[in-house]
């Protein structure tokens, strides 16, 4: 299997407006700090997410952790990252407890172990946290602090491609593709094309989507591209619809 490390970068997914929008539902004032974030106004959106830590905000401690590790509006600082995200995570918040994961996979203020990961990944996981769940099943793809398994690989990014991950919709054409748990090429090119659907075409993940694309489409017939194609937008809107 293509072993190419596309885990997913942290400051892709804490920069980009979706996953900061889903955090904010009632809160109007969280919203002005988001609002003041996706503005680049990081000195406005840390003074207002700072202030809502203070009052036990897991989605405001969650941002400002994310802030600390990637240096917006603050200095980069992974001590100050790992006791936001500490804090966000104790309260049960999947992101929180997400980034405690990736600090731990990466080393970053804290030593290095990945059972730590897993540990805080698979709490991120039940709470259906797609970036969590495509994080696991990169780790048992590669058999990194858990036992190889292609078939738990298979599971959590079945999980997360329902739920809209870009990435865990190309691992799964990857696995059709190649054959780790069942070779169908119709499965893997409905699963690149959903992929490519899901992701922005400045996106690296976009790139492979459409590249396997290209590859796959020469292992069908005519009549297996138009099933691979109907299996692609049904997949699509159904994933679409539940967003």
């Amino acid at each position: 299997m293509n072993k190419k490390n596309l885990l997913i970068s942290f400051f892709f997914i804490l920069s980009g407006f979706l996953i900061l929008a889903n955090l904010a539902n009632a809160n109007t004032t969280l919203q002005d700090g988001l609002s003041a974030y996706n503005s680049k106004n990081y000195k406005q959106a840390y003074d207002i997410f700072y202030k809502l830590s203070q009052q036990g905000d897991s989605q405001a401690q969650y941002i400002l952790g994310s802030m600390y590790l990637d240096g917006l509006g603050v200095k980069q600082d992974y001590k100050q990252a790992y006791e936001f995200f500490s804090e966000s995570a104790l309260r049960n918040n999947s992101f929180g407890e997400y980034g405690l994961g990736y600090l731990y996979k990466h080393g970053l203020g804290v030593k290095k172990d990945l059972s730590k990961t897993v540990y805080w990944w698979e709490k991120s996981a039940q709470l259906d946290n797609k970036y969590a769940l495509y994080g696991l099943g990169f780790l048992y793809s590669l058999g990194q602090g858990v036992e190889l398994n292609y078939k738990k690989s298979f599971d959590y990014w079945q999980k997360a491609s329902y739920l809209g991950s870009s990435y865990a919709q190309y691992r799964l054409g990857l696995l059709y593709y190649e054959g780790e748990i069942e070779k169908n090429y119709i499965n893997a090119y409905a699963w690149f094309d959903v992929s490519k659907r899901f992701s922005s075409p400045d996106e690296e993940i976009h790139a492979l989507a459409v590249h396997h694309l290209n590859i796959v489409k020469y292992k069908l017939t005519t009549v297996e591209t138009s099933q691979a194609k109907e299996l692609a937008d049904k997949l699509y809107n159904q994933i679409k619809n539940q967003q």
